[in-house]
């Protein structure tokens, strides 16, 4: 993830949800960049001049996943990186939806295991496993959700 990147979900976030304390989403970022190895990016600016998407401000994120070899870039809004730009560097956009799907499919077990960490994470205040299917499913991830229900009992 780009320092970029960084930047548009803190300003995104904080324009959608204004009742959220600034000081409680800069620490979610601080701990991202302090807790997932090999996250950040850089040296990929160059590239950004040389990329065509419907919208210019997203060219730093194909530069970032091309310059550091990513093959998916999970995104909320997939139709903003249309197939064309993204093939020819051996990348395609995925919803979070269906990462997490896909992810799940592949090893669940360990997407079992993350969920499970997340959970037990959280101590204020602390999270059913069943609340958390439901804010999965609320906030868009409800095929994830769906297919962890079964898993319920292991989250």
């Amino acid at each position: 993830m780009s320092e970029a990147v960084q930047d548009a979900w803190t300003r995104a976030l904080m324009r959608d949800r204004p009742d959220l304390p600034r000081a409680a989403v800069e620490r979610t970022r601080r701990l991202m960049d302090e807790n997932i190895n090999d996250a950040s990016v850089s040296g990929y600016e160059h590239l950004i001049d040389t990329i065509t998407l419907p919208d210019a401000g997203d060219r730093h994120v194909l530069a970032a996943a091309i310059h550091c070899g990513a093959s998916v870039i999970v995104t909320a809004n997939p139709r903003d990186f249309p197939a064309g730009p993204l093939s020819c560097h051996g990348i395609e956009a995925q919803h979070p939806d269906a990462f997490i799907l896909d992810l799940f499919k592949a090893a669940p077990d360990e997407v079992v295991a993350a969920l499970r960490d997340l959970r037990d994470d959280l101590k204020n205040p602390p999270l059913a496993a069943g609340a958390l299917l439901a804010a999965m499913s609320r906030n868009g991830l409800s095929a994830s959700a769906e297919a962890l229900i079964a898993f319920e009992g292991e989250l």
